[in-house]
């Protein structure tokens, strides 16, 4: 178990291992609310300057997601992903450390994505990029991946 106060926002919050994720429980002011966690990590054989603009750009993105897409690396700026099944999804980008960090927020997709975060984190060791990705907030998991 991982304890850690956040003193800016007065906010304790405590990591769990959990079946099927992370168990991420927040106690705001004592209102109790518990959030599941998805992580996983890749190994990419690129530095991270390429990893990143991967994750920043629309050329980068419609590699590994979907072609149909708007994205641009500002902080604020809404993402849009079309998967051609009837809505698009929306991430607003709210962090971008370059060569390090990027934070989404979903504002629109499927009902259970709205409200989740999804982060990267880079660190290179010797020619290859750690890429650690949290699908963060869920309401409950019932499952990982579409594809």
């Amino acid at each position: 178990m991982c304890m850690r106060t956040d003193n800016r926002s007065k906010t304790c919050t405590t990591l769990i291992l959990a079946v099927g994720g992370i168990k991420h429980i927040e106690n705001q002011e004592n209102n109790f609310k518990e959030m599941e966690n998805i992580e996983q990590i890749n190994y990419i054989k690129a530095p991270v300057p390429t990893v990143y603009k991967a994750l920043t750009s629309e050329d980068g993105l419609a590699q590994v997601w979907t072609k149909k897409l708007t994205v641009k690396p500002r902080i604020g700026f809404v993402n849009e992903f079309d998967f051609d099944e009837g809505y698009i999804t929306k991430m607003k980008i709210v962090e971008l450390q370059e060569n390090n960090r990027v934070v989404w927020e979903c504002i629109a997709s499927d009902p259970e994505w709205v409200g989740t975060g999804i982060g990267f984190e880079l660190s290179e060791k010797e020619g290859t990029t750690t890429v650690i990705l949290r699908h963060f907030n869920w309401r409950e998991i019932r499952w990982c991946n579409y594809n």
